[in-house]
């Protein structure tokens, strides 16, 4: 019998079981009663649960030889993530006015988006058209609904609240926190960078993948190897950030979650080598093009 295994299938299979590990670490404290309202207690848990389930998918991809596609997934696992961090502020009156953003005022802002493109996108039809593309009124609020909601938010405010909560304004908020070593995670944005170049499918998407495609490209850049292996580390990663974030949070000690970590050290030595290797071509890649 050969003995002769896919490393992404080895480290695949342990980082589910490590992943697991960190799900369970962490289930009776997304359970518990914290002494702040229903949204918080809300948000701390489903924000997690939604973070572990895509890291799961994400996980899956990289085993059947789908690392490229995984970074899709992961992309949403590190800005899920470093909201959360964002939110686990110990500070009482900031957490309760981020809970709210989260809750009530980015999706009012959503709200009176989604229905000015509607109403755009119907402005644009000949009249003999908009009866088939009414229905789209179907998906807002009534106008009047959303005339209330254009009040209650400023122009200002419209503009500013969403760029806080963009990625780059949350990392540069939560690298001068007081949640502990916080810095060391702050190269995952050039993960999320990457990323986006599938999510919305640019020339450096195609040029990406034509190089992984095509056999004369030598680059251990485009190794389905390294790419696994860089998007095994960043959902571990982001699943030990979330761990710390709500042990954190609720005050218990934190190296329950650093005893995870330890025990898997071997795993997060392999994979740390061959991600270096992807970071730093995309970094060296930037570099060049300027």
């Amino acid at each position: 019998m050969s003995t002769n295994i896919n490393p992404l299938t080895k480290w695949a299979d342990e980082s589910k079981r490590m992943l697991g590990e960190y799900l369970q670490k962490c289930e009776s404290l997304l359970n518990a009663k914290p002494n702040y309202d229903t949204n918080s207690e809300f948000v701390l848990a489903q924000l997690f649960y939604n973070c572990h389930l895509i890291s799961e998918s994400s996980i899956l991809l990289v085993e059947n030889q789908k690392s490229w596609e995984s970074q899709i997934l992961t992309r949403s696992v590190v800005e899920g993530t470093f909201r959360y961090v964002y939110i686990c502020t110990k500070n009482k009156d900031d957490h309760e006015q981020r809970i709210r953003e989260f809750m009530e005022d980015l999706p009012d802002l959503s709200q009176i988006r989604e229905f000015e493109k509607i109403n755009t996108f119907l402005a644009q039809l000949a009249q003999t058209d908009k009866k088939s593309y009414e229905m789209l009124r179907g998906f807002s609020r009534p106008a009047s609904y959303v005339n209330d909601l254009r009040h209650k938010y400023p122009t200002s405010k419209k503009r500013g609240l969403p760029q806080r909560w963009s990625l780059m304004q949350i990392l540069q908020a939560v690298a001068g926190s007081e949640f502990p070593d916080m810095k060391k995670y702050l190269n995952i944005g050039i993960q999320y960078a990457m990323a986006s170049h599938f999510v919305h499918q640019d020339s450096d998407a195609i040029q990406l993948l034509w190089m992984r495609n095509n056999p004369k490209e030598k680059s251990p850049m485009y190794s389905e190897v390294v790419i696994g292996a860089k998007e095994l580390a960043a959902n571990l990663e982001m699943a030990h950030l979330r761990s710390m974030a709500i042990h954190y949070f609720i005050g218990k000690d934190l190296s329950e979650v650093e005893s995870i970590y330890k025990r898997h050290i071997g795993l997060l030595m392999e994979l740390s080598k061959a991600t270096h290797i992807a970071i730093q071509y995309e970094m060296n890649r930037k570099q060049n093009k300027k």
